[in-house]
């Protein structure tokens, strides 16, 4: 058996531009000159070859170039759509931060309308109280606690229908016709016949005036009915946020 050989690869431009140098640094010199002497057909054939084989390697380079520069333009895009999705969501979330706080300033807007409502209506209870005190009563009047009427009062707070009601009981003597027959008193500074009367009031404002629940009564006769008021206060129900006719309504037991 023969060894076969094998043909040797074909040297890339690099390689044969590399030779040609090397060519020419190892070539002789000419003496009294800067030129050198080389194998003229050798270096020739080098260059040949580097011409021959540089198109292929430079259409490689492009295409390698182009793939280069499609990846480039690929990540470019998707850079910019996880920018502009990001912009997108950032500007969401802007928009949903705006909407929350609309919604909380809305919110402690009613929140403060309804303080300024019931701060109003509080008023204007104190303004009606006063002014029907002195409308009804006169001078002539003290206010005392509804379950002792020997103690003074002021007027309280209480709860009725889930609203802040007013709570008070009026103490006033008036004078009376002469035939009248229940619970009189004769006034030893006038001697005119008379009756001390206690009243009971439990106003509740609501936003178009106010309900007046009152117990009218005599101090002798007062601790007769004062169960059933109290069960009417408790059970007291509001139909409408105000009287129709008229900006106070009154109901009795």
């Amino acid at each position: 058996m023969t060894d076969v050989e094998q043909p040797e690869e074909p040297l890339d431009t690099e390689e044969l531009l590399l030779r040609a140098r090397e060519q020419v640094e190892t070539a002789r010199s000419v003496p009294m000159s800067a030129s050198v002497m080389v194998n003229r057909d050798e270096l020739l054939g080098l260059i040949e070859d580097a011409i021959s084989g540089l198109p292929e390697e430079v259409r490689q380079a492009r295409w390698l170039l182009k793939e280069r520069e499609e990846f480039l333009a690929k990540a470019r895009r998707e850079a910019e759509d996880i920018i502009d999705a990001g912009r997108q969501q950032a500007e969401r979330m802007v928009e949903r931060t705006e909407v929350v706080r609309e919604a909380r300033r809305r919110a402690q807007q009613v929140i403060d309308d309804a303080d300024a409502q019931a701060r109003a209506l509080k008023h204007e209870a104190e303004d009606y109280i006063d002014q029907m005190l002195k409308s009804v009563y006169g001078p002539r009047f003290e206010l005392v606690d509804a379950e002792d009427y020997h103690r003074p009062a002021g007027i309280s707070g209480s709860k009725v229908a889930g609203r802040d009601a007013k709570h008070f009981a009026v103490l006033s003597p008036t004078e009376v016709p002469a035939d009248t027959k229940w619970g009189t008193s004769v006034n030893p500074e006038t001697g005119r016949i008379g009756v001390v009367r206690l009243h009971e009031y439990v106003v509740i404002p609501v936003q178009k005036g106010f309900y007046v629940l009152v117990y009218p009564a005599t101090r002798d006769g007062f601790k007769l009915y004062k169960p059933q008021f109290n069960a009417f206060v408790h059970g007291f129900t509001i139909l409408a946020e105000g009287p129709s006719n008229s900006a106070t309504g009154a109901a009795r037991h």
